[in-house]
């Protein structure tokens, strides 16, 4: 009796959905981009707390990386996606070079592979990119006018001149981070922002 191993047998691929979603902040949900993108199918969703404008988005990156010939990129709105023209077409040009598509399930008129849904993909990137740029303008425009009135811009200070400067002098002499947190009712990130502001004011000395 023959036995047969499926030598010329492949597996076959099912193409996947693979979710992105992004919001600017820590302290935005990102709930409803996952429930969207949960209802849709995908099954892998990278999120990313992080200002499209600020850096590498790591979470991005690994899901370009992601894809195969035939998934998708799904996205619940376009804007979560691209920062500016430029990133549009080269992350446009990066999932086909793999065989891959992106979507947006609030935007389903963007089909990139039509002329027409090209060019509105591109449009939409050029409004994306007004809008971060107007907003950027509006907020530093915002701050000067704070400032001019000689009014304080931003969070108030966790602790006082008089308590800082003890946080320092504890750090000094060998407390940690957790330690002075716990003592001062702060997170050690705080201990560390005043840590790293003062060293920096030394250097500008």
């Amino acid at each position: 009796m023959e036995k047969s191993f499926g030598a010329d047998v492949q597996k076959k691929v099912v193409p996947k959905l693979i979710g992105y979603a992004r919001v600017s902040t820590e302290d935005q949900n990102l709930r409803v981009q996952l429930d969207a993108l949960e209802k849709a199918g995908c099954r892998t969703i990278y999120q990313e707390k992080r200002s499209a404008t600020r850096g590498p988005r790591p979470q991005l990156e690994l899901a370009l990386i992601d894809l195969r010939p035939g998934d998708t990129l799904v996205v619940h709105k376009l804007d979560r996606l691209i920062r500016n023209a430029r990133d549009a077409y080269k992350l446009l040009d990066r999932v086909e070079a793999v065989g891959a598509t992106v979507i947006s399930l609030t935007e389903p008129y963007l089909n990139v592979h039509t002329p027409i849904g090209e060019f509105t993909f591109g449009l939409t990137a050029l409004l994306a990119q007004l809008e971060v740029r107007t907003t950027s303008q509006r907020t530093s425009a915002g701050i000067r006018a704070i400032q001019e009135r000689g009014l304080r811009y931003g969070a108030l200070p966790k602790l006082t001149e008089a308590q800082a400067a003890k946080l320092l002098a504890l750090r000094k002499s060998g407390l940690t981070k957790a330690a002075l947190a716990k003592r001062f009712k702060v997170s050690p990130a705080t201990v560390a922002n005043y840590e790293k502001r003062a060293k920096a004011k030394r250097r500008r000395r």
